[in-house]
């Protein structure tokens, strides 16, 4: 059957009911990805900003990532 209400053999058929739901779980996938991306954007803003504190030494590059998300984690949850 048709999900957009159009006819077979010169019968209407009924549209789709799960088309919004489906829509409407394309765009939460969609705002979900933004908003990965997002945080990771903020994450890797302040990695850099530790690392250039500390003159780009390397070997920390983990463990300014790591630091830095903890530290935007706490911030968004402390802000809910």
């Amino acid at each position: 059957m048709p999900k957009d209400g159009s006819s077979i053999g010169g019968q209407q058929t009924a549209p789709n009911q799960n088309n919004a739901s489906s829509r409407d779980g394309t765009a939460n996938k969609e705002q979900d990805a933004r908003l990965r991306d997002e945080l990771r954007q903020e994450i890797a803003k302040a990695a850099y900003y530790r690392a250039h504190t500390r003159g780009f030494a390397p070997g920390y590059e983990e463990k300014d990532w790591l630091e830095a998300e903890a530290e935007i984690l706490k911030q968004r949850s402390q802000s809910r």
